[in-house]
């Protein structure tokens, strides 16, 4: 937008059903990990460091607006360029889609794009727009046929209809509609020649009144192809005059002969088919009209009365358009053979691109496989080494029941880890060694000193309350 003169008011509206993922949207905040496609330009110019995190600009966050909003229940936009919809269409069924579309539809101006996911697509609803990028999921809205836009929803019990003839609706004479407009649309409605619009690919997005002459819906499910619900006579012709201006981009015209009453009757129609200038859709359109001319007479008076030049000339003229019509027919022959070759070839890319995905899968599997194994052999081991320890424990809790020494377990800060149920020391004891008055400090003193080996220090014997004279000796081992 830098590049431009003068730059359009840009409006973003973001919406959601979910309160707390808006929230979450309208702090703008990001973390590092999802800016690493973002070039560092750009994040210089529309970030701002926050911390960890990265905050989005004012001048961006003032073109969001957030709101809570539902596709389903809640009523749409309207005039809007550019819906993006992605990933949410797939969790949805075909009846919810259905009402969906439409709704993208009636919020999205005559041209504006459609931006879905990449499993999501509006093959059901082709008539309401037209791919741009397929690869890319990048559908415009087709225009909406110079009728009023309405809601996508039933009226009192009847569906809306976008094909309806023009001779359903009264035409009422308003202040809206002048009398030009009245006369313009009675002219084209009664008098002018039957015609619809298709595309490059022959799928017709507009009728016109009295086309039943020369149409008709073909059997089974609902078809729009051009070609599919021409009448037989007209298909050929059809067909090459619209191959004709495509290639050209001129208008190209033919002559067609249609029987009634199994051939005994029958009138002539002009087939014109021209580019159509419009700026609705960047999809190329084209008109098609088919003008009634006359009354053909019979075969057999055409006989009689034409002389026998014009005979001559008449049967060269139709060869002449049978030799045309069998060059279009090798034409569109050898241009389906390069379409299904060019099909085949990527089917078989295809092909080869599952095989390789199965090949990498059947290999994860199998390095899987050998984790699990590895793990299992892992898991085997530390149950033994626990059944170990446990034993250990078990011994060792077995040799302090069953030993009359009284151990006590220290830390390097002198802090007591453990000791053995034999006599515990007297409070006397205890505290005469912390005061450093004890032989049992001084075993320590010299065992923490000296960090290896043990220590040994004797209390002198005394005088016990029955009179008996007792002696003890104090062994202190330094453990790293």
């Amino acid at each position: 937008m830098n590049d431009i003169a003068h730059p359009p008011r840009v409006q973003l509206f973001a919406t959601d059903i979910d309160e707390d993922a808006l929230t979450v949207a309208r702090a703008g905040r990001f973390p590092a990990q999802l800016l690493t496609g973002v070039s560092p330009e750009r994040r210089q110019r529309f970030f701002r460091k926050d911390g960890a995190a990265f905050v989005i600009c004012k001048e961006v966050r003032d073109m969001c607006i957030f709101s809570p909003h539902s596709v389903i229940g809640d009523p749409p936009f309207s005039r809007m360029d550019l819906v993006s919809c992605r990933n949410l269409l797939i969790y949805m069924d075909a009846g919810l889609q259905d009402q969906v579309i439409p709704t993208f539809h009636y919020a999205l101006k005559p041209g504006g794009y459609l931006f879905l996911g990449s499993a999501e697509g509006v093959s059901r609803h082709a008539h309401l727009f037209g791919p741009i990028d397929k690869r890319s999921r990048i559908f415009q809205s087709r225009g909406h046929d110079g009728a009023p836009r309405r809601l996508p929803m039933s009226v009192e019990g009847m569906a809306l209809n976008p094909t309806a003839s023009p001779h359903s609706r009264r035409i009422i004479a308003t202040a809206d509609r002048p009398l030009r407009k009245l006369v313009e649309a009675q002219v084209l409605d009664r008098h002018a020649p039957a015609h619809v619009v298709v595309t490059t690919e022959g799928e017709i997005t507009f009728y016109s009144s009295n086309t039943g002459r020369y149409l008709e819906a073909p059997r089974g499910a609902p078809n729009r192809d051009l070609i599919d619900m021409a009448r037989r006579e007209l298909r050929i012709d059809l067909r090459a005059a619209l191959r004709q201006s495509q290639k050209t981009l001129r208008p190209a015209m033919r002559q067609v002969l249609m029987l009634e009453n199994e051939g005994h009757d029958g009138f002539l129609v002009e087939i014109v088919v021209e580019p159509l200038e419009t700026s609705l859709s960047s999809e190329p359109l084209f008109l098609v009209l088919f003008k009634y001319l006359s009354e053909a007479q019979p075969l057999l008076e055409q006989i009689e009365e034409a002389a026998p030049d014009e005979a001559q000339e008449a049967v060269e003229r139709e060869l002449r358009e049978l030799r045309e019509r069998l060059q279009s027919i090798i034409e569109e022959y050898e241009t389906a053979l390069e379409e299904l070759k060019s099909s085949n070839e990527e089917l078989v890319s295809v092909n080869e691109e599952a095989q390789s995905t199965n090949e990498e899968l059947e290999a994860s599997k199998e390095e899987m496989q050998s984790l699990n194994e590895e793990l299992t052999t892992i898991n085997g081991e530390l149950s033994s080494s626990v059944e170990e320890l446990d034993r250990a424990n078990s011994d060792l809790q077995n040799l302090y029941a069953a030993t009359q020494v009284a151990t006590i377990f220290m830390d390097g800060k002198l802090v007591i880890r453990n000791f053995t149920p034999a006599p515990r020391p007297s409070s006397t004891c205890v505290t005469a060694m912390w005061a450093g008055r004890s032989p049992i400090w001084r075993a320590i003193s010299i065992s923490r000193g000296s960090r290896r080996g043990c220590a040994r220090c004797s209390r002198p014997a005394r005088a016990s309350s029955s009179g008996c004279r007792r002696s003890a000796t104090i062994k202190a081992i330094w453990c790293a």
